[in-house]
């Protein structure tokens, strides 16, 4: 008999079942969560590989940031700092484990029927040695999306866990305005706001958190918030 239980199962197709950077990516995503138990991490619950694909199984969950979002525009001050502490506490958790995600947006959040929010998608995350900031290669810096890429990231510069920090201030700022804020007509008009825009102002009505997210997302990434945890509090 099974667990009865509802599962997502991410699956790489025959063709790239094979392809060794793919595997590379999937592989890494699947060790990188097993290592992450927390309570707001989407856990993993089996992965293997045959001649057919590769596959890997986690919690389903019925629904992410990204969609929240499209359907009500601007959240509720209070879903965003639910959201945000919650994310924040597994960044951080993370973090001390030495993986950076790398890619923090609105479709890797996902939520629960309650809106509690998980973290999820490390498939581009990198981990830190004790010892060492070592990089990813630039590839792996430059897979993620255009309107959440940091500008570290776009100058193949050291990344560390203030790129999580400023992908995460983007977040919070589009779920208080239900809009990107940096979301240029074409992909290279958004890396230069990232380069050299100041976040835009919030609404006036929300217009205290402004210095917050002016910080998170400073573009001198050693200015930012030392921690997401920080982030939060503030």
């Amino acid at each position: 008999p099974g667990v009865e239980r509802e599962v997502a199962i991410k699956v790489i197709s025959p063709v790239f079942a094979n392809e060794p950077e793919f595997i590379r990516r999937f592989e890494t995503e699947a060790q990188l969560i097993a290592r992450l138990e927390h309570p707001f991490i989407v856990p993993i619950f089996d992965f293997w590989r045959d001649p057919d694909g590769a596959y890997l199984v986690m919690r389903w969950l019925p629904d992410n940031l990204r969609g929240l979002i499209a359907r009500q525009g601007a959240l509720e001050p209070e879903q965003v700092v639910r959201i945000t502490e919650q994310v924040a506490s597994a960044l951080t958790f993370a973090h001390k484990h030495g993986v950076i995600h790398l890619d923090i947006k609105p479709d890797n959040i996902l939520l629960d029927a309650d809106g509690n929010a998980y973290l999820s998608d490390f498939g581009i995350a990198m981990v830190r040695d004790a010892e060492s900031t070592a990089l990813p290669n630039h590839d792996d810096q430059t897979q993620g999306s255009p309107a959440y890429m940091t500008p570290e990231q776009l100058l193949g510069s050291k990344v560390a866990p203030y790129t999580d920090i400023y992908q995460l201030g983007l977040t919070i700022y589009e779920m208080l305005v239900g809009a990107s804020p940096f979301a240029g007509k074409t992909p290279g008009t958004t890396i230069l706001q990232h380069l050299r825009d100041p976040l835009p102002a919030l609404p006036a009505a929300l217009s205290a958190a402004d210095p917050v997210l002016m910080r998170a997302t400073l573009k001198d990434p050693t200015e930012r918030y030392a921690s997401a945890t920080e982030l939060a509090l503030d």
